[in-house]
């Protein structure tokens, strides 16, 4: 018998999980009332803070139009709205995430040979340190936000020109306590994802292995190659499972990115780089690529390794079975379906990777000079 794998692979989500259980969102069979209100208190605050960004930049529009101010405004109510678009989107695919989850603990995941258990797990540790990375950035980037009025004269993280001076002390904790809530949901969301893309990664890897290694002196368990036919039929499913439950998440990520990246890039040249506002910006916009790539990233990695699965049915020693015929029918199922690379899609129309990453950079610029554009003719 395989040796089983004696780390479970949902140890990897722990972080975002106990985040998102104490945000109410952690895919559950049924919640508690606690729960329910939770999620009733927290929707409630992200809306009313929409709502008053919305206000804002009526106000904006219609009294003293000031670019800079609107695109600050505009930063961060597209951050904002992505993020409800995005909770709403997850709690949305409750099931498939619960379905996701399930296969984590399934036999083909977890039961392998010894020899073989590194391989498994090292994208899924390179993925969970990115994720890390991610979340320890969201942080400090939301800090230098609520900091912001300490180092500068503005009064609050997020303008609000109807907050008069004396509501300034109560409004500043609300504000924090938002953008802190959003900051940490939000990023915890894109870790959990990574993170599954990071155990797809792994899993492709140890069927790459397992294959090349069947019918060889090289490890103590002899490996059947009908089991890592069905081990590439439980890949498939997974990546259709995370494609179904994630698409839509990724494709509001690539618009938020676009957008905000375009409005923080006209903000930077626009003000003194000395300052703590010129800071703020250079940070959140770091936190912004660096999200959106680790979505291109990862979801690269899987497009690239189930094409190596042809590779390694090739590499195997399939000329040494003594029932050749029905090696060669596994190994033919496994290389015909390799043919079809697995991938994610935003939104079911673009498929993620390095490339898609590029596009989207090239996008932000075309509407940063376009706004550029109309700043300075604004300006002139």
């Amino acid at each position: 018998m395989p040796i089983k794998n004696a780390k479970p692979l949902e140890s990897a989500l722990i972080i975002p999980k106990l985040i998102l259980i104490f945000a109410g969102r952690w895919p559950q069979h049924s919640s508690t009332l606690f729960t329910r209100v939770r999620v009733v208190t927290f929707n409630s605050m992200e809306i009313l803070f929409n709502i008053l960004m919305m206000v804002e930049v009526y106000l904006i529009c219609t009294s003293d139009f000031n670019f800079n101010m609107l695109f600050d405004i505009m930063g961060a109510l597209i951050t904002a709205s992505g993020h409800l678009f995005k909770i709403w989107l997850f709690s949305a695919h409750r099931k498939i995430w619960l379905d996701i989850l399930q296969q984590l603990k399934s036999t083909h995941f977890n039961d392998y040979p010894e020899e073989f258990h590194l391989i498994g797990r090292k994208p899924v540790n390179f993925s969970k340190n990115f994720g890390n990375m991610f979340q320890l950035g969201c942080c400090f980037s939301s800090t230098a936000y609520i900091l912001a009025p300490l180092f500068s004269n503005i009064d609050l993280p997020i303008k609000c020109s109807f907050v008069t001076k004396a509501m300034i002390p109560y409004a500043y904790p609300i504000q924090s306590f938002v953008v802190c809530f959003c900051a940490l949901t939000h990023s915890s969301v894109d870790v959990m994802i990574t993170d599954l893309i990071g155990v797809a990664v792994g899993q492709l890897d140890l069927l790459g292995e397992k294959i090349k290694a069947v019918r060889t002196n090289l490890i103590k368990q002899k490996i059947d190659l009908g089991e890592c036919v069905r081990h590439h039929v439980e890949i498939i499913r997974f990546v259709a499972n995370l494609n179904d439950a994630g698409s839509g998440i990724i494709m509001v990520e690539y618009v938020k990115s676009a957008l905000v990246v375009c409005f923080l890039g006209i903000q930077a040249v626009s003000i003194d780089p000395t300052s703590a506002p010129f800071m703020r910006i250079v940070v959140y916009g770091f936190v912004m690529l660096f999200q959106l790539n680790i979505y291109c990233f990862f979801a690269n990695e899987i497009l690239v390794k189930s094409k190596k699965l042809g590779d390694a049915c090739y590499l195997s020693t399939w000329y040494e079975n003594p029932d050749v015929l029905k090696y060669k029918t596994n190994l033919l199922i496994i290389m015909e379906r390799s043919k079809r690379p697995l991938y994610l899609t935003a939104g079911k129309w673009s498929v993620v990777s390095l490339q898609s990453f590029a596009t989207i950079l090239k996008s932000s610029y075309s509407y940063f000079t376009l706004m550029q554009t109309l700043y300075n003719n604004n300006s002139m």
